[in-house]
């Protein structure tokens, strides 16, 4: 099964429509697979990149599914971003807007977040990894946690207590662990709806060596738009995304750094093989349907700038209606 939508609302609609089918049994619907990556650039994946990344396993869902290049996050930062993507409405709708994020997130909206309109229709939801929006999981329908992230950023290298039990090591392991142990302890009684949230690429960008040593730093391409400072001041000059690096801008400096960021992503991409494979071998690979996105882009040296928050291309993918996921695939 293979969905072609335009627009997140038009993919909700869907799987409302499969949820509420009065004539298929709840066991019967599939079960969702939602992968989530934080500060992920559009289009990083090498099956549709120049970039040199390497990403085996989403490129496997890019040649199964389908790939959304027009997508757009309507506001390039995290909170108001993941808000969108758990309300499905405008962050004028859902209020998460700076500088009060998460404090100022409409409550009105909890009852028709997707988690909780799964949950309504007989879905188990479970939830691993970044939070970084209002509440906790519980207000949002979330039957089960595991490992849950619910600062916003930090060092990726983890030490988390859940269950009673303490988790250490790369987040994105940690998290991929914490899917694997659900999908290994599935029972089938009910289809689920289950997120991996990872907290990679985000910064900082500290990969385990293993998958710093894929990339050459003489071979990385710079974007064709470097410039090694912003020609005019942005408003966004003094936070902390931009002073990941001196300026102005060296090559060598931002080689170095996307090198690390391609890193983290192929270390992520790692993870997703992983529980992939274990979804396979659960047996319920062709019953569930696989989404990967990205909450918004990052400039890394695009326009002499780092961070989010800026209009360009590179934080907020080409303009197509009000679309709220970057990067999606999906297939059984």
């Amino acid at each position: 099964m293979k969905i072609k939508l335009l627009s997140i609302n038009i993919l909700l609609l869907c799987f409302i429509q499969v949820l509420q089918a009065e004539n298929e049994p709840v066991k019967k619907r599939p079960n969702i697979l939602f992968f989530l990556a934080d500060d992920h650039q559009s289009g990083l994946l090498s099956a549709i990149s120049d970039t040199q990344i390497k990403t085996p396993a989403l490129d496997k869902l890019v040649k199964r599914g389908t790939y959304f290049k027009n997508a757009q996050a309507e506001i390039p930062s995290c909170q108001p971003s993941r808000a969108s993507i758990m309300a499905g409405c405008s962050a004028f709708t859902h209020k998460a807007l700076y500088p009060h994020y998460a404090r100022s997130f409409n409550q009105k909206l909890l009852p028709f977040t997707w988690t909780k309109v799964f949950q309504n229709n007989g879905y188990e939801t479970f939830w691993t990894g970044k939070w970084n929006v209002w509440g906790m999981p519980k207000d949002y329908g979330i039957d089960k946690v595991d490992c849950l992230f619910k600062g916003g950023m930090g060092s990726h290298t983890l030490k988390l207590k859940s269950k009673g039990q303490t988790y250490k090591g790369f987040s994105s392991t940690v998290f991929a662990d914490a899917a694997i142990r659900y999908i290994n302890n599935y029972d089938k009684n009910k289809p689920f709806f289950m997120t991996v949230a990872f907290t990679a690429p985000h910064d900082p960008r500290t990969p385990p060596q293993k998958y710093l040593d894929l990339y050459d730093i003489s071979k990385i391409k710079l974007p064709k738009s470097f410039m090694p400072e912003h020609p005019f001041d942005d408003g966004y000059f003094n936070i902390r995304d931009e002073k990941l690096l001196p300026r102005p801008r060296t090559r060598r400096a931002l080689k170095e750094d996307l090198a690390k960021y391609y890193a983290l992503i192929s270390q992520m991409d790692a993870q997703i093989g992983r529980t992939l494979k274990a979804l396979k071998e659960k047996g319920l690979e062709q019953e569930t349907i696989i989404i990967f996105a990205g909450d918004h882009g990052l400039a890394l040296g695009h326009h002499g700038l780092l961070g989010k928050f800026s209009q360009y291309n590179h934080s907020i993918p080409k303009s197509h209606d009000s679309l709220l996921i970057k990067l999606c695939y999906a297939c059984t």
